[in-house]
């Protein structure tokens, strides 16, 4: 009886080795994240609710929260690049079918799980990049993801003790893509929209807000002047470039130069209500 037992238990034995040795008992490759939204500020038009994005393994997670919300939990890879995005949302009465106007904060996990408004860009432009080319995606997850996050960071705080302003929304961001596919992004990558500050009528329109957060809004009781964005092309800029949120909806501001290289610019005065 017991050499039985014996030569039961010598199989088992060596199963177990193998298990451990083939790493069958491994912990899973993926895990419940907590990701955390950003502060949204007091002086903004009122918030809605969140739309909360997140790209992992070729698919896009997404999940709308009340405006209370601080966090989220998330299922991702487990050390793998994941963008993650948070969009303000002031469109009433919110849903899933509200349209969002400012850009998002994000950021990029494992680096971070912490949102941040000049997170924002690059957690977007690796979401599209992870989604448009998906034969590329060990090349984009190698790619520096915190270093370029580090840049915009370091940017904007030079600015800021310039008194001036840094949008990273201004980057060129095909530029950008262009390169990091290439394995080629350097400094140098990181060309910048051409802008110019024209004067437009916003009288009675009240706050005026940037679709980039940071960028402080202004009171529109009198003509003022706007940074727009202007292409190198003949067409006007797209009207998305150069939007503002208003008391009575969307304003919309466009650009670009002449023969002549003199800027030429077009108001518009069709409000889309928000």
């Amino acid at each position: 009886m017991k050499n039985t037992y014996l030569f039961f238990l010598i199989p088992v034995l060596l199963l177990s080795a193998c298990s451990q040795e083939t790493g069958l008992h491994s912990p899973s490759p993926r895990q419940t994240q907590v990701f955390y939204l950003p502060e949204y500020p007091e002086n903004y038009p009122p918030l809605a609710g969140w739309k909360t994005v997140l790209f992992s393994q070729g698919t896009i997670q997404t999940k709308f929260l009340p405006p209370q919300t601080k966090e989220v939990e998330f299922i991702v890879k487990r050390n793998n690049v994941t963008p993650f995005l948070a969009y303000p949302i002031t469109e009433t009465p919110f849903s899933e079918e509200s349209a969002t106007f400012f850009f998002p904060a994000g950021c990029m996990y494992p680096y971070t799980t912490k949102s941040a408004w000049t997170d924002g860009y690059g957690a977007q432009l690796a979401m599209e990049l992870l989604q448009r080319f998906p034969t590329e995606h060990k090349r984009i997850q190698s790619f520096n993801w915190n270093k370029l996050q580090a840049f915009i960071q370091k940017k904007s705080q030079d600015y800021k003790a310039k008194d001036k302003f840094f949008s990273p929304w201004l980057i060129n961001k095909e530029k950008l893509i262009s390169d990091i596919l290439r394995g080629k992004a350097t400094t140098y990558s990181f060309q910048f929209a051409e802008t110019a500050y024209v004067p437009v009528s916003t009288a009675g329109l009240g706050q005026l807000y940037y679709r980039y957060i940071p960028q402080l809004p202004v009171v529109a009781e009198q003509d003022i002047t706007v940074l727009v964005t202007v292409p190198k092309e003949e067409n006007f800029s797209h009207s998305e470039d150069n939007m503002y949120l208003t008391e009575k909806g969307i304003f919309s501001v466009m650009g670009r130069k002449n023969q002549n290289g003199l800027l030429v610019t077009r108001q518009i005065e069709e409000y889309t209500v928000y």
